[in-house]
C-alpha cells in the first residue's frame, strides 16, 4: 500500500523557502540551478518534507531546474578533440573562402565546393 505524501505546513513552507533561496539560483538562461551538492531530493531530505514539496517552491520561486553534471573524463577528451577538429575545419573554410574571386553575392558554380558548404554535404 502506497504511504500518502503529507503537504508541508506552514514553519515548513518557510523552511524550504529559506532554503531554496539559499542554495538554488536562476541561470543566465532562466533555468534554475542548484549550488554544487544540492538538489530537490537533498533538500528534502535535509528538511524532512517531500521532494514534491521542494520542487513547488523552487519552481515558484526559480522556475524549470537545469540539471549540471560532470562530464566524464572519456567524454570530455572527446568534445576537446572535436573542438580541436571543428578549427581545423573552419580556419580551412576560411582559407578557402580568402581565395574566392569577390561577387555581388553568394554563388558557386563553377568553384570547387567544400563538402560542408553543400547543401547535402556531400
Amino acid at each position: 500500500m502506497a504511504s500518502k505524501i503529507r503537504r508541508a505546513n506552514t514553519s515548513q513552507l518557510v523552511a524550504i523557502i529559506d532554503a531554496v533561496r539559499e542554495h538554488c539560483s536562476k541561470g543566465e538562461n532562466g533555468l534554475a540551478v542548484y549550488a554544487p551538492g544540492w538538489d530537490d531530493q537533498i533538500l528534502a531530505d535535509h528538511l524532512g518534507v517531500s521532494k514534491a514539496s521542494v520542487a513547488k517552491i523552487r519552481l515558484d520561486q526559480f522556475g524549470l531546474i537545469r540539471r549540471v553534471e560532470k562530464m566524464p573524463d572519456t567524454t570530455l577528451a572527446s568534445v576537446l578533440e572535436l573542438i580541436d577538429h571543428l578549427q581545423h575545419r573552419v580556419a580551412a573554410l576560411e582559407e578557402w573562402a580568402r581565395d574566392q574571386p569577390e561577387s555581388d553575392g553568394p554563388t558557386f558554380e563553377g568553384h570547387d565546393v567544400p563538402p560542408l558548404l553543400r547543401r547535402n554535404g556531400t
